[in-house]
């Protein structure tokens, strides 16, 4: 049966109905669409259907289209927000009223991307954040980290005793930091879905540290994903199979151990560790090794210079040598996650410059590097 998620928008009904429809997927993900409505009849509506309600999508403004058109008229007047729906959501499955289900949250809006950098204090309610051009960009990832959600939740409401081994679906041989795993047995101690889903989502798949995505990957490895058409193939029979990650939202979210990459690079590649080598060095001992030759090794960046990558930019996914980075700053970093750096490049260029912030500590730096470049 596929997760049913319900859709709250105040768009016009075709608008509204089509967008539900781009996102389902038979058999996995069902979605249908549904007019904002008064407080008391969405919330009763809610917990009436809750046995057909795997997941809920809420529109950023519910009644940004409602003021102009009088959608919505006929069942009562709209009146609070996305993040108030979302609150009280949250607190009655806290409270064992309603079964805790994924809650996403949506705009094609102009400003909510602003809004969202300015405003972070409603974002730890939504598992997810969406611009609404995503759900066309992005279509079939985004169907599948819904459905990861809704499954994952599902997996945390089974009633069965849950170990951090079960999160990570038994890693074998891979070092896992003690803090991290005394952090998550609080939270299965505690056992609410939601703030177990937050804290593994938000600070160990969406973070780096024990896990890394693709990019990071690559870049570890030295590779040119762009220009090497043997890097699906070194994925799928010499990579994935050691080091993916199959634990809690891995169907939604790929992510591989990136102790597992140092261990599996060290047994079977070179003992020496891979930081140390260039990137064509590294690509020249996979070749040898894996006898797979259409491995491209990376470029550095403009203004870098250095290819023992470890890392990429945060601006622009390109891999970086972490002497070469400037540090970001990121709020509340925990002790298992790795410092995230930007390119002297990025920031001159200016690329993507509102989706980090340089960390003050850099700014004599900065400062320097900009004279030397001049």
């Amino acid at each position: 049966m596929p997760n049913r998620f319900l859709y709250i928008d105040d768009a016009p009904p075709d608008i509204r109905n089509a967008t539900a429809g781009g996102l389902s997927r038979s058999g996995v993900v069902n979605v249908s669409a549904e007019e904002p409505m008064s407080w008391d009849v969405r919330i009763n509506r809610i917990l009436e259907n809750s046995v057909n309600i795997d997941g809920v999508i809420l529109d950023w403004r519910l009644t940004e289209e409602s003021n102009r058109t009088g959608i919505g008229s006929e069942v009562g007047v709209v009146k609070y927000s996305a993040e108030s729906l979302a609150q009280h959501l949250r607190f009655l499955a806290t409270d064992g009223v309603l079964k805790d289900i994924p809650i996403v949250l949506c705009s094609a809006n102009q400003g909510f991307k602003e809004h969202e950098n300015r405003d972070s204090t409603g974002r730890d309610l939504f598992d997810v954040v969406y611009h609404k051009n995503a759900f066309v960009d992005r279509h079939e990832i985004i169907v599948q980290e819904l459905n990861s959600l809704a499954e994952g939740y599902k997996f945390l409401q089974k009633g069965n005793d849950i170990s951090w081994q079960a999160i990570f679906s038994n890693p074998e041989n891979v070092e896992i930091d003690v803090r991290l795993i005394d952090n998550l047995a609080t939270f299965l101690d505690n056992m609410v879905p939601h703030e177990l889903v937050g804290f593994l989502l938000k600070e160990i798949i969406k973070k780096p540290g024990p896990l890394i995505d693709e990019s990071i990957l690559a870049a570890r490895l030295g590779i040119d994903i762009n220009a090497s058409g043997d890097w699906t193939t070194l994925l799928e029979t010499k990579i994935n199979p050691y080091m993916r990650y199959d634990g809690l939202l891995s169907s939604g979210w790929t992510r591989w151990w990136a102790d597992a990459l140092i261990q599996w690079w060290k047994s079977e590649i070179h003992p020496t560790h891979p930081q140390l080598k260039a990137a064509k060095q590294r690509v020249k001992l996979l070749k040898e090794k894996t006898g797979l030759q259409n491995l491209v090794p990376a470029e550095k960046l403009k203004y870098c210079a250095e290819t023992e990558f470890w890392t990429v930019c945060v601006a622009t996914k390109k891999p970086l040598a972490t002497s070469d980075g400037l540090r970001v700053l990121v709020s509340n970093v925990l002790p298992w996650q790795d410092e995230q750096f930007v390119s002297l490049y990025a920031i001159l260029e200016r690329i993507n410059f509102d989706s980090y912030k340089l960390n003050p500590i850099e700014k004599d730096r900065l400062a320097n590097l900009k004279k030397c470049f001049k």
